[in-house]
């Protein structure tokens, strides 16, 4: 992505945020770094450590593979403050980068259950921090009312050609 006026930047997509997050160096030298409001707001990030933003902004990106231009609004942070700049899930499927999916309430809880059993077994872990590849997933029911999940293979597939 490119910043309007500025350079391009590099943003990680991740679907659990909700909101953007920008260092604020990515905003020097262009006509936002004057434009950042003040907030009160403190966030939560993913381990529920508080997180003190410098402010937030509008800012217009430009796809560079596509050339489409987005107004999005970012919470702006310390450079220290981040690990990466990040597209939350409202704004990667406004943009097209990522299609919503979404689990039917039916399948909520035994889909938890089954991830706990599988935990269990040692099949899967769970991760409680930010990783650098997650993987879609899909669920469906089978005939005998047990659950199916399945990992959508293509973002990998793609990422490894």
């Amino acid at each position: 992505m490119k910043i309007k006026g500025g350079h391009q930047a590099i943003f990680q997509m991740d679907t659990r945020v909700t909101c953007n997050v920008i260092r604020a160096g990515e905003l020097r030298g262009t006509k936002y770094e004057p434009k950042v409001a003040q907030m009160n707001q403190v966030l939560k990030t993913y381990n529920s450590s508080p997180l003190r933003p410098v402010g937030k902004c509008l800012i217009q990106l430009t796809n560079l593979r596509n050339g489409k231009k987005y107004i999005v609004e970012f919470v702006v942070v310390k450079d220290n403050d981040a690990d990466a700049n990040l597209l939350g899930s409202m704004a990667a499927q406004q943009m097209n980068l990522i299609q919503p999916r979404r689990i039917l309430e039916a399948l909520t809880k035994p889909l938890k259950e089954h991830l706990t059993e599988l935990e269990e077994q040692g099949v899967i872990e769970k991760v409680v921090e930010a990783t650098d590849w997650v993987s879609a997933t899909v669920v469906n029911k089978k005939s005998n009312g047990k659950i199916r999940l399945c990992l959508d293979p293509k973002p990998l597939n793609k990422a490894l050609k």
